[in-house]
């Protein structure tokens, strides 16, 4: 069993100053169990927050850069909760297999506001979504020598805004 807290030193100073923007604690927890030598079976758990978005439009098929901006502090920053369920397997002291499956909770995802006609019309709008799928690895670690990994990922993410649901064209 660990636990832990990750605090952001910039907004932990702006909250001590009295200044907008506040503090954000993000928990870590993890459990681990070994039933086995070679086998550990875990799950995990954290919240997670982002200060910064991305301003492209993900209807554009190439763009040469990414843009991104802070969030303004009065919309509050984007957050996730993450939970992780997992095994690993190290038959040997050279090879070792992982699979996780996960699921991520998004709120406050901040995008450009696209339909904005007027000045008065917000630059941004806010939604949620949600994020999940599995992850499969295996290590091969010889040494200095040789060092092998191949893995595949295999998930699902929507986004919804005003009330749509969708699948990003990159997720």
């Amino acid at each position: 069993f660990e636990l832990g807290v990750r605090a952001d030193l910039q907004r932990t100073f702006q909250w001590l100053s009295g200044t907008p923007g506040g503090y954000s604690p993000e928990p870590r927890l993890t459990f681990s169990y070994k039933p086995a030598d070679a086998v550990a079976l875990y799950a995990n758990y954290g919240i997670y927050h982002q200060h910064v978005m991305d301003l492209n439009d993900e209807n554009l098929v190439f763009t040469p850069f990414d843009v991104i901006a802070p969030i303004p502090e009065s919309n509050g920053d984007e957050e996730s909760y993450q939970y992780v369920v997992g095994c690993k397997l190290e038959p040997n002291i050279l090879t070792s297999a992982k699979i996780e499956f996960y699921y991520k909770k998004l709120n406050n995802l901040a995008a450009v506001n696209l339909e904005k006609v007027y000045d008065w019309e917000s630059d941004y709008i806010f939604g949620s979504g949600d994020a999940y799928g599995a992850d499969v690895s295996f290590t091969y670690d010889a040494g200095e020598n040789l060092y092998s990994q191949v893995g595949y990922s295999y998930s699902w993410t929507t986004r919804t805004f005003n009330g749509t649901t969708y699948f990003p064209r990159y997720d």
